[in-house]
């Protein structure tokens, strides 16, 4: 039996838009060789154990107080006991189980699962100072997905509440996804601003052969201006203004191009920077 130990420290690594202040890991890989590996595959013998932690990770305008992964293997179970990234009271945790392959061409259809958990309570803690991208306000996310012969089975949600990004209010957000029998479920997808400005969809879509799907999707945006802080840009004059409804309902096959259903679309004195009183309605079924 042969073992081998790595131990990992900066003290701190600077390049261009990143920063980590600390980095320490150790790695231990121990191996026995049998007499005869004629029918092995590469990793029967194998096992390694590995924590790696990082002090303050700064990236462009977002930064992290600390991320910390454990990884272990036996034979060709590869295990991610935890992946932890914090940021003040903001928490992502992941973990996962994968099984290796003996030929890595299979590597994509090999048995996984991975957990992921994010409880934020202040989005906005994730971003340095002020930026036009910043994302403010409590986020939830939490999800287990297995991949079974390259298909994943499952389910992500996410939830978030009194929401801004820039200076756009979102009341509601929520995304509810399934997946089981090769096909990938929106259940529900909802983006709740106000009252008179929203947005719905739910709908399925196979992963393979013909890819049919089907779905709808609800839009009702009674004022575009509630978009405008979006479009706020250094030399970005141009201004949104009007009212859109969209409503779609339909099926088909992606492979082919095929598709069914209805649409029903209304704009009413849209404006897009100095075009003015745009008018649109368009039917088909």
């Amino acid at each position: 039996r042969s073992q081998a130990d790595f131990h990992i420290r900066a003290a701190s690594l600077q390049s261009q838009g990143a920063g980590v202040e600390k980095v320490e890991g150790a790695i231990r890989l121990m191996e026995t060789i049998p007499d005869d590996l004629t029918s092995e595959p590469w990793f029967a013998h194998l096992e390694t154990q590995g924590l790696i932690t990082v002090g303050k990770l700064t990236l462009r305008e977002n930064a992290v107080d600390s991320a910390e992964i454990s990884l272990r293997s036996k034979a060709d179970s590869l295990t991610l006991d935890h992946l932890l990234v914090r940021r003040n009271q903001n928490i992502l945790k992941l973990s996962g189980v994968y099984r290796l392959p003996r030929d890595f061409r299979t590597a994509a259809r090999q048995p996984a699962s991975l957990k992921i958990d994010l409880s934020a309570p202040e989005m906005g803690d994730f971003w340095v100072g002020d930026s036009a991208d910043k994302v403010t306000g409590p986020l939830q996310m939490d999800g287990e997905i297995q991949m079974r012969d390259g298909n994943p089975v499952g389910r992500v949600a996410i939830y978030g509440s009194n929401l801004h990004v820039s200076d756009l209010a979102v009341r509601t957000l929520s995304v509810d996804c399934t997946a089981a029998d090769g096909t990938v479920y929106l259940n529900d997808g909802t983006l709740l601003l106000d009252e008179r400005n929203f947005m719905s969809a739910d709908g399925a879509v196979e992963l393979s052969g013909a890819r049919r799907y089907h779905g709808k999707v609800n839009v009702q945006l009674a004022d575009l201006t509630i978009f405008e802080p979006l479009l706020s840009r250094p030399g970005n004059t141009k201004h949104i203004a009007g009212a859109l409804a969209c409503a779609w309902q339909g099926a088909g096959e992606l492979h082919s191009f095929r598709n069914s259903g209805r649409l029903d679309l209304t704009l009413t004195n849209g404006q897009i920077g100095a075009v003015e009183s745009l008018q649109a309605n368009i039917n088909t079924r």
